[in-house]
């Protein structure tokens, strides 16, 4: 009976252990931006809010370094609409879809707990092509584990295999 125990509570202690990991590794913010000078505004979601400043770009900056926003050789139109498949295929809830705009809002949930996360991609013309920046914030803490640059990486990688393609 004790080794059952052992062992089923595995799981649970692997659980905090990778949490206490991932508290120690990455900073304490919870809303990461490609553009941390003008990042992508959240304007239907509950708060709107501005990113949170020069301290916060810092520190993503240091622990994020790989964050950028993401270069196409596509019109903003077609851009939109592969990033706007690209959001739907991670699974996010579209709460706005604004093309003239350049503009996709959405949420995501966080698979361990069902958190709910704040999700903006805006689309801009750049260089014959455009420019796609994205933003994910967390709605509760002030730190998110990594989720959220791990969300964008994932989100810019399925978004440049769809434009691929």
């Amino acid at each position: 009976m004790a080794v059952l125990g052992i062992v089923a509570s595995l799981p649970l202690v692997a659980t905090a252990i990778q949490w206490e990991v991932a508290a120690r590794i990455y900073p304490a913010i919870n809303d990461i931006s490609t553009d941390t000078s003008d990042a992508p505004v959240f304007w239907d979601m509950p708060i709107a809010t501005d990113y949170p400043g020069a301290k916060v770009a810092a520190q993503q900056r240091a622990a994020y370094p790989d964050l950028a926003p993401l270069k196409l050789a596509l019109p903003p139109s077609e851009a939109f609409e592969s990033a706007l498949a690209a959001a739907k295929y991670s699974g996010w809830d579209i709460v706005a879809n604004v093309p003239e705009e350049g503009r996709i809002e959405a949420t995501a949930k966080t698979r361990l707990y069902g958190f709910t996360d704040e999700v903006a991609v805006r689309i801009k013309p750049a260089d014959g092509g455009s420019l796609v920046d994205v933003r994910s914030r967390s709605r509760v803490g002030r730190m998110d584990r990594g989720a959220n640059a791990k969300r964008i990486r994932a989100y810019l990688a399925a978004l440049e295999k769809r434009v691929a393609q």
